[in-house]
């Protein structure tokens, strides 16, 4: 059941009867399809042939949504190959370190937005994360070297995985 926020949210004033329909592709939602009517459900009733015509539209719109984000997810994925592709040959082309390290964070940020960046190195001789790229908000910040063994950067080293924090 909505209550009066959700609806107050979702429909506009006057609004006297409303019809929501699920996109559903492969049992994954998709999206919503909403109708609404400002008269009367008795003067202009929705009934099952109506709610049948927008179950196919909706199944229609759910399986070109679908197909529009596979073809999106499907770019993302390439554009993230031909990053690895040109940091791949960007290594095998580079000697310099802070260059190859700069040119990560180039590509990185091409496919990847964010407000925050850093590339580091691990450096075990000195048990130290040497942070050469850091990115804030824009703004570049001198290199630091942090110590090695606490903190995310040490966990992430530690564990050999990614770590996601919502």
């Amino acid at each position: 059941a909505m209550d009066d926020k959700e609806y107050a949210q979702t429909f506009y004033p006057g609004m006297a009867s409303a019809c929501l329909v699920p996109m559903v592709v492969e049992d994954r939602v998709v999206g919503i399809i909403a109708v609404g009517e400002a008269r009367r459900w008795e003067q202009q009733p929705v009934d099952q042939e109506k709610i049948n015509l927008l179950q196919a539209i909706a199944a229609q719109a759910a399986a070109s949504v679908n197909n529009v984000q596979l073809r999106q997810s499907l770019q993302q994925h390439l554009d993230r190959m031909a990053v690895v592709n040109e940091v791949t040959r960007a290594i095998t082309s580079t000697i310099e370190m802070d260059q190859l390290l700069e040119l990560i964070y180039q590509q990185l940020s091409r496919v990847i937005s964010a407000e925050t960046y850093y590339v580091a190195l691990h450096e075990i001789e000195s048990n130290a994360i040497d942070m050469r790229v850091i990115i804030d908000e824009g703004e570049r910040f001198p290199p630091i070297q942090v110590p090695y063994g606490e903190g995310l950067a040490s966990y992430v080293i530690q564990e050999r995985k990614p770590l996601l924090i919502h």
